[in-house]
């Protein structure tokens, strides 16, 4: 039996991380969790936070569900019920000015997204001296000056840095220990809505809608046309 929206009538809201916001996968990402919610007959609206103060909302009630997150990070939120069925295989990597420059030693500076909360986990346990800042402008300008010698990131969302350096070409090098299932969550008082979001998500990789989960990690293609070179 489908879901009324009368049992959401204040609206349901879903929590992205403000990374995607304006950025070119956004439309996308959108229109996934309308298809994922849409057996369910329920119409999601989204916000957009930074990365640990949208999980504070939704762990607190405040929101509704989160987009996705690895099981790492959102276990720390005792009010956040996953769905066992992976959205996909996120996958990360270093970017660099020069090639030469992607081969990490004991003096790597490297710069992150502050909002990628994993990365200061893989930083700790892989003693490495990384640099966090907000501001995509700021963290391309730090490799452009070599305050940083390489910019990790997920894949799917380094495009707002990578776009913000003024060359034309950019070297990757993709990291095959980080890359991890990005699990859909919903606040404990949805815990219903759980054996139906597991279905719509099978369903959609069954048609083709989301990836496979052996998808292979590729260089990310960017919206400002600047070249991603696989090393």
């Amino acid at each position: 039996m489908l879901l009324s929206m009368d049992a959401f009538s204040s609206s349901y809201k879903i929590n992205v991380t403000e990374t995607y916001k304006n950025h070119s996968g956004q439309e996308g990402l959108e229109s996934f969790f309308i298809a994922l919610y849409s057996p369910l007959s329920i119409s999601p609206e989204f916000v957009y936070y930074p990365s640990k103060r949208g999980l504070q909302l939704v762990n607190q009630g405040m929101l509704d569900a989160e987009a996705g997150r690895f099981e790492m990070v959102a276990k720390s939120y005792s009010s956040l019920t996953k769905i066992d069925e992976p959205i996909r295989f996120f996958h990360s990597g270093y970017f660099c000015l020069e090639k030469e420059s992607c081969r990490i030693g004991k003096s790597t500076v490297v710069a992150a997204q502050s909002g990628f909360q994993s990365a200061e986990l893989f930083c700790r346990t892989n003693q490495l001296n990384c640099h966090l800042e907000n501001s995509p402008h700021l963290l391309a300008r730090m490799l452009e000056k070599q305050i940083a010698q390489v910019f990790f990131s997920l894949n799917s969302e380094a495009e707002p840095v990578l776009c913000s350096f003024n060359g034309d070409t950019i070297y990757f090098a993709p990291i095959s220990s980080f890359s991890y299932p990005s699990y859909h969550y919903v606040h404990k008082r949805h815990v219903r809505l759980v054996p139906k979001l597991e279905a719509s998500m099978k369903h959609l990789r069954k048609t083709g809608v989301i990836p496979p989960l052996d998808a292979p990690s590729v260089p990310p293609q960017l919206s400002c046309n600047k070249k991603v070179i696989r090393i």
